[in-house]
């Protein structure tokens, strides 16, 4: 490849980094895979910098979505190893994987970066609330949806490696909030188990979505009784054709988050009907 022709790939990147070739058209996006195709390896060259040089989000995105998606899905392995290498240091190439990943492979960023790594970048997240660490957010959030037993895994660690009460509460309140393993034991939703980390039924206020509660039961007492999210098992289920539902449930007693239990007790909590009972140390 001629220099003079890399000069051409790299004027056409910085197009693309500053958002001068959006938005996309189809004619547009074939003629850049036809570039790409012929030269995949000088792209990569030229993108690599550009990508770990780049200003802000926004120019790794415009490159991520444009020509480094097609880059790596007209690159061989080595090409797509390198690059997850890089993104192991530089988490503006780990932003640009998260949002343009090739699309005509199986590729699982999340297991290519391995747990450790991906939850040190999304604690450095929290505490310094850096954009370009937004991409292990995004990759933790993904997981909760597609691999739930791992994202327990991660959440754990999480939890472990959570520098202060803040950053602790930080973790609680985030898309895992609610982490919750349901099995379904009697196959008609009678008797379902639940296990993880889930709002505790203690009254029809705290289970019911605050959309749906009328003026009425909004009242004061009500958040007395409240013991908002926490780490426990609950039996659950609907009977009578769904009209009825019942909860009974073993709570570690401390907030969202917090898997240790430092007392040795319990919360109890039994919620059936429209009727709640307060709960109980054991």
């Amino acid at each position: 490849m001629t220099d003079a022709s890399e000069a051409d790939i790299r004027a056409e990147c910085q197009e693309w980094a500053s958002g001068k070739r959006y938005p996309q058209t189809d004619e547009g996006r074939a003629a850049l895979r036809q570039k790409v195709e012929s030269n995949p390896d000088g792209w990569w060259r030229v993108l690599k910098q550009r990508v770990t040089w780049a200003p802000d989000q926004k120019s790794i995105r415009n490159l991520a979505l444009g020509p480094l998606q097609i880059t790596l899905e007209s690159g061989d392995q080595r090409m797509l190893d390198e690059a997850v290498a890089i993104a192991k240091f530089s988490s503006k190439m780990a932003t640009a994987l998260v949002d343009g990943p090739p699309c005509n492979r199986d590729f699982n960023l999340y297991a290519l970066l391995g747990r450790d790594y991906v939850v040190e970048s999304y604690l450095r997240y929290l505490v310094g609330g850096a954009d370009l660490d937004f991409w292990a957010w995004t990759l933790i959030h993904d997981l909760v949806e597609s691999d739930a037993d791992e994202a327990w895994l991660a959440v754990q660690q999480l939890i472990e490696r959570a520098p202060n009460e803040e950053i602790l509460g930080l973790v609680a309140a985030s898309p895992l909030e609610d982490f919750i393993l349901n099995w379904d034991a009697s196959k008609d939703q009678r008797l379902q188990i639940a296990m993880g980390q889930f709002k505790v039924p203690l009254g029809r206020q705290e289970m019911t979505s605050s959309n749906r509660l009328e003026f009425a039961d909004r009242d004061l007492l009500s958040g007395e009784f409240s013991r908002g999210r926490d780490v426990g098992v609950q039996l659950w289920g609907l009977l009578g054709k769904g009209k009825v539902e019942y909860r009974a449930g073993i709570f570690n007693g401390n907030p969202a988050a917090r898997p240790d239990n430092d007392n040795d007790k319990y919360n109890l909590s039994i919620l059936h009907g429209r009727t709640s009972m307060p709960y109980a140390h054991a």
